[in-house]
């Protein structure tokens, strides 16, 4: 009996004592690094015009108060050059202004995300409603291009009024009618280089450049 107890007590007390020993203390090694400080902010906007590997990370826009940490651009990681912005649709004035102030201070831009699936999705919805009644026969392909249109002046005008550094368009296709032909040209189509993110430029003028982008689309494939 002796010789399986006393080991084990041994090894109780052994474990009960090293309890102090390892007992987790935090340490810090390097100097904390301020965020505000205007040398570090320098070389990070130096950085981001530096040929670099883009990083991009999206951020979901809210008509209300943001109240979480993921809902301001300011909180986004430094390392992030665009922001891509969704629902952007009566943007909280607090989100426009931390636009305004994420480019300034850390050189990163923020785009407004145009998703045509969406629209489409909305369109269909639109349309099913009115099975029934006497809007039924207004949900059309040619009224659905009419419609990206409307959307599409819209999604431009909420750069202008946001501030947005430009815009991403999102098409994801599928659909197959001769009437809407130009969207599968759009879908295919990229937005000019000039348009995409000189902080020099006004929004206003940025959004007029590729108001006029999407318009020789349209006039071009109709």
């Amino acid at each position: 009996m002796k010789r399986i107890f006393i080991p084990f007590f041994a090894a109780a007390a052994l474990l009960a004592s090293c309890s102090d020993w390892t007992e987790a203390e935090h340490k810090d090694f390097l100097p904390p690094m301020n965020q505000n400080d205007p040398a570090f902010l320098t070389s990070l906007r130096d950085f981001k015009v530096g040929e670099h590997l883009v990083t991009m990370m999206i951020v979901r826009g809210t008509s209300t108060a943001p109240n979480r940490q993921n809902q301001h651009p300011m909180s986004m990681p430094d390392s992030v050059d665009y922001l891509l912005m969704t629902d952007v649709d009566d943007l909280h004035p607090a989100l426009s202004d931390e636009i305004a102030e994420v480019r300034s201070k850390k050189g990163t831009r923020t785009l407004n995300v145009v998703d045509y699936t969406t629209i489409r999705s909305t369109w269909d919805a639109m349309k099913e409603a009115s099975f029934g009644t006497e809007h039924e026969g207004d949900y059309t392909e040619e009224k659905f291009a009419e419609y990206c249109k409307a959307e599409t002046e819209k999604q431009l005008a909420a750069c202008s009024r946001y501030g947005f550094d430009g815009i991403v368009v999102s098409y994801l296709g599928g659909y197959d009618s001769s009437a809407a032909s130009w969207r599968r040209t759009r879908g295919a189509a990229t937005i000019p280089t000039s348009y995409s993110s000189s902080a020099d430029t006004p929004p206003s003028s940025r959004a007029s450049r590729t108001r006029r982008f999407l318009r020789s689309v349209t006039t071009s494939s109709s």
